[in-house]
């Protein structure tokens, strides 16, 4: 998955980008009011209500950059990334101190693969609003999809200091240090990722998924640990290619190799066309001297692998893939 969906979805613990703080309502002030039935409309997703009372306001009052603003996060909840660009453009015209129009505006580019106008409004919404972890958290994640990990860091470890509860920033410099070559911080702060999510109660699989795969890889000396996390993310996910793929991964390290074939073979029933899963068949079919079985599945290896490179996909993208 695209850099664009992670980045739309990954916003601060407990919070999505639509979510909103509703703005206390004072006498006689009707915007005020209005804005903060709409606010609660987007937090309950009723978001054609809230459509519908915008619209209506902006008939009597069109230069409204809060009404547009909102209407900008209801079409980004609805994923029309044009339309809600269009909305927090004309806002941003009137009223440009508004860090989370930036931010959801950048999440916007990012969906349109605008990708150096999403790193600019980004940044302009850490610089409004430093005090924000999740605007420091989106500045990492930027920085991250452009392969600039000590740039990332910075702001990840921001996010933290911010909020010791934002997980996902965790897990961030997890990726980033997965990336470095330096497992055993990534190992904790994977970990540290996975308890603050559950203790607020929070199935975040993409932990376990990053975690088992950190701890079945060549280099790693505990697999078996590995094992125990890719089957949690299989619990939590049944239906997750990912997850198969990683318990018949570690099962493999673990020459397992007869119940490592029910796994891959599951993974690709989930998800044709990852290779990797062919690749391990491929090498239990030689232990077990199914030859032709083998010569099968590294033919089948070949061609997604042919297939992934011409479309510029890999197998190390993976890390970009969304947090779930």
């Amino acid at each position: 998955m695209q850099a664009a969906a992670l980045l739309q979805r990954e916003s601060n613990p407990g919070r999505t980008p639509s979510e909103v703080q509703p703005v206390a309502p004072r006498p006689g002030n009707d915007e005020a009011l209005l804005f903060s039935q709409v606010d609660h409309c987007i937090a309950d997703r009723k978001l054609g209500e809230a459509e519908v009372l915008l619209q209506d306001y902006l008939h009597r009052s069109p230069d409204s950059a809060g009404a547009l603003y909102r209407l900008g996060r209801v079409f980004f909840d609805r994923h029309n990334w044009s339309a809600s660009t269009a909305y927090l453009l004309r806002s941003l015209k009137i009223n440009d101190q508004n860090d989370r129009a930036h931010l959801i505006l950048g999440l916007d580019y990012f969906q349109l693969n605008r990708i150096e106008e999403a790193g600019r409004e980004l940044l302009t919404a850490v610089k409004q609003n430093p005090q924000s972890d999740e605007n420091q958290y989106m500045a990492g994640r930027y920085f991250f999809t452009k392969s600039k990990r000590t740039e990332a860091l910075a702001f990840f470890y921001e996010a933290v200091r911010l909020n010791a509860e934002n997980f996902k920033a965790y897990h961030s410099l997890g990726l980033c240090f997965a990336n470095l070559g330096n497992y055993a911080l990534a190992e904790n702060y994977y970990k540290q990722a996975i308890e603050i999510a559950e203790k607020q109660n929070i199935k975040f699989q993409q932990g376990y998924l990053d975690l088992a795969d950190l701890l079945t890889g060549i280099e790693s000396t505990k697999v078996s640990e590995g094992e125990i996390f890719a089957r949690r993310a299989a619990e939590l996910s049944p239906d997750s290619s990912e997850a198969h793929f990683l318990v018949g991964k570690a099962l493999f390290r673990e020459g397992e190799h007869i119940q490592a074939l029910p796994e891959l073979l599951r993974s690709i029933n989930l998800d044709p066309k990852d290779s990797r899963p062919h690749f391990l068949l491929a090498k239990i079919y030689q232990k077990l001297n199914r030859q032709a079985d083998a010569e099968a599945e590294y033919e089948k290896f070949r061609q997604l692998m042919k297939f992934q490179t011409e479309r510029g996909q890999t197998a190390s993208s993976r890390s970009l893939s969304p947090v779930h």
